[in-house]
């Protein structure tokens, strides 16, 4: 059975108090020791169970113009393969919808590098985009 927007999950604005969660789904990481207990902006966007409080992704939005941005897509490691692409799926329509309505003219994307293929599959093959070339990226606190 495919997962359904709606019945298996929902994607919605992160609340300004759920920076732990966010944290969370990026254990292991380079982002993870930053303070996520400040109030959150209305950059993050979550994928969530509609029935127990699990949580299976997170994306950030940019909204500048004219170029919007789609960042640090991370997806909760364990969820069954179909749930993911339906959820990285979802999620990108969810984002391209709230830029456009923003008024960005285009949208660049970066994710982490297991969800890369992923990503860019879906951008593609479902939106029509184009990849611009290869990136590194690059983190540093500020302090």
């Amino acid at each position: 059975m495919r997962p359904k927007l709606g019945r298996d999950y929902r994607i919605r604005q992160a609340y300004e108090f759920e920076g732990p969660v966010i944290q969370d789904l990026y254990k292991d990481t380079l982002i993870a020791p930053l303070d996520w207990d400040a109030p959150l902006d209305a950059s993050w966007v979550l994928a969530v169970s509609p029935h127990k409080a699990e949580y299976y992704a997170v994306i950030s939005l940019v909204a500048s113009k004219p170029i919007g941005r789609l960042e640090m897509l991370r997806v909760r490691e364990g969820i069954p393969k179909r749930l993911r692409a339906c959820v990285v799926r979802d999620m990108i329509h969810y984002s391209l919808l709230t830029l456009k309505a923003y008024g960005c003219q285009a949208v660049t994307g970066a994710s982490e590098q297991e969800l890369v293929n992923t990503f860019g599959k879906v951008i593609q093959q479902r939106f029509h985009g184009m990849p611009i070339g290869q990136f590194t990226g690059y983190i540093t606190r500020l302090t």
